[in-house]
């Protein structure tokens, strides 16, 4: 399941090293920057690449509901690319933050990405504080 996945992604990561997150983590990281940059000055924008909520997905997994077999598996494809990329957006947005900032009176919002091994680190502190009590 794409859940039991997400969890896998967390597991896998403890592995990596610092240069390797950011191979591997930097391009989606500066994607989910640049979405949170650019959808508040473009509604059209926000709805094209922001993903949409599950519960908000129309997807109906019975085939009988569709014309052919061919539209019931394209359109089930679809639903798990919009998913996966749901699944992804998540975790990677996780690792980028938003503050305020008033400059000449007016308030601007700056978006950075935290470095993707501060979670581990932060993991790491926290079991060992509970090992030790």
């Amino acid at each position: 399941s794409l859940v039991s996945a997400n969890v896998l992604a967390e597991e896998l990561l403890e592995d990596l090293s610092d240069a390797d997150i950011r191979n591997f983590f930097s391009e989606g990281l500066k994607m989910v920057q640049l979405i949170l940059e650019v959808s508040p000055y473009s509604s059209t924008f926000e709805s094209i690449v922001k993903p949409t909520k599950e519960e908000d997905d129309s997807f109906i997994d019975d085939a009988s509901q569709f014309l052919s077999e061919k539209h019931y598996l394209q359109d089930r494809s679809k639903f798990h690319m919009r998913a996966r990329y749901r699944l992804a957006y998540s975790f990677l947005s996780r690792f980028v933050r938003t503050i305020e900032v008033m400059m000449d009176g007016n308030l601007h919002y700056l978006h950075f990405c935290l470095p993707v091994t501060a979670m581990w680190y932060v993991y790491g502190e926290a079991k060992q504080n509970i090992l030790d009590t």
